[in-house]
């Protein structure tokens, strides 16, 4: 069963010593590193993160422009599969392959 959280308005402490908009601030200059229960706490958490995905876009985009091999081929790999930019293990087998099927205790 979920834990229900507890809801307090911005001025209750949601323990004795921080209020949430205290904890909102600290975690808006965290990089993303901690969430806690309260929902506004959280909402200021995924945005923190939101923000770390669009900096570590950027710079991708940086080092594609820059020509880094690594980040081109990372792009192509991952966002250019509808053109074909794929990475997989090609297997091929030659000659007859028989296979036998075993259900429940049937010998």
């Amino acid at each position: 069963m979920a834990k229900k959280r507890k809801q307090l308005d911005e001025k209750q402490q949601p323990n004795d010593q921080h209020s949430i908009e205290d904890v909102i601030v600290a975690i808006r200059g965290s990089k993303g590193i901690k969430a806690v229960a309260y929902p506004e706490v959280e909402e200021a958490y995924l945005e923190e993160r939101q923000g770390i995905v669009d900096l570590a876009e950027a710079k991708l985009i940086e080092q594609v422009k820059g020509g880094n091999w690594h980040a081109i081929r990372w792009v192509l790999a991952t966002l250019g599969k509808d053109r074909g930019y794929v990475e997989r293990v090609e297997q091929s087998q030659s000659g007859d392959i028989t296979i036998h099927v075993k259900y429940g205790d049937q010998e």
